[in-house]
């Protein structure tokens, strides 16, 4: 008995995109302060992989697959890709540098959500109180620093880890001169939705006896909305699964 030796060769190409484009605005008049900043980016995500095999070559020199035996010739090859565009915004005010507000907005799209919810708002806004910068503190020289915050707001994201999920699905076939062809793809679920987490916090820092001793206490709630999961339904329904 031989063994049948054989060598197979892997190529890949992971292609990654980026573009985006930001204005800023900054202005103060008197003791008021303003910062509004606007955006937009693309991201693009491309990946290939192909793997080629042979079996029975005629020794373990060989450093291609060529000279193996062409009958035991396998090939398989893979692509994805996913592509995220976002719109964004940001406005932060300050008076006297005591009192700071700041706000942003932001509208997320992923091609891997389904159709329904594919875009997705998202926004936060903060407030900042500075009473290290207030008169009434003044006679605590032993006060560098004390500010009282808090705010709220949503985050979304892409939970990549809840794969494998149906991204798409044929939704009907032809044949074409003996080869069954997609001629219609749809997603998967179109009612899948980004995970939304509802962020609330409140929080004080401070510095004192010449910034020697420094802290910050928060206290924060969240809370995780449309969370990914894999469930399991009958047969019947025409799947076994549905996210």
């Amino acid at each position: 008995f031989v063994a049948r030796n054989t060598k197979t060769d892997t190529w890949y190409r992971n292609r990654n995109l980026t573009l985006s484009a930001t204005a800023n605005y900054m202005k103060t008049f008197g003791d008021h302060d303003i910062n509004v900043l606007l955006g937009a980016s693309r991201e693009q995500f491309r990946y290939n992989t192909t793997v080629a095999s042979r079996k029975d070559f005629p020794t373990d020199d060989f450093e291609v697959i060529d000279p193996g035996d062409a009958a035991t010739a396998t090939a398989t090859g893979n692509k994805t890709y996913s592509a995220l565009t976002s719109v964004f915004g940001r406005l932060n005010y300050s008076y006297k540098d005591r009192y700071v507000v700041a706000g942003s907005s932001r509208w997320d799209g992923a091609d891997i959500i389904g159709t329904d919810n594919r875009f997705s708002p998202l926004w936060n806004v903060s407030l900042k109180w500075n009473m290290h910068e207030e008169n009434f503190m003044k006679s605590c020289r032993f006060v560098n620093v004390l500010s009282l915050r808090g705010s709220y707001g949503f985050t979304g994201s892409i939970d990549r880890n809840a794969y494998p999920f149906t991204l798409m699905t044929y939704g009907s076939l032809r044949y074409y001169d003996g080869i069954q062809l997609p001629i219609d793809v749809m997603p998967g679920n179109p009612s899948v939705k980004w995970q939304k987490k509802e962020d609330r916090s409140i929080g004080l820092d401070f510095s004192l006896f010449n910034y020697r001793i420094n802290g910050t206490v928060n206290y924060y709630c969240n809370d995780v909305n449309n969370l990914l999961g894999d469930k399991k339904i009958p047969y019947s329904t025409g799947r076994g699964s549905v996210v």
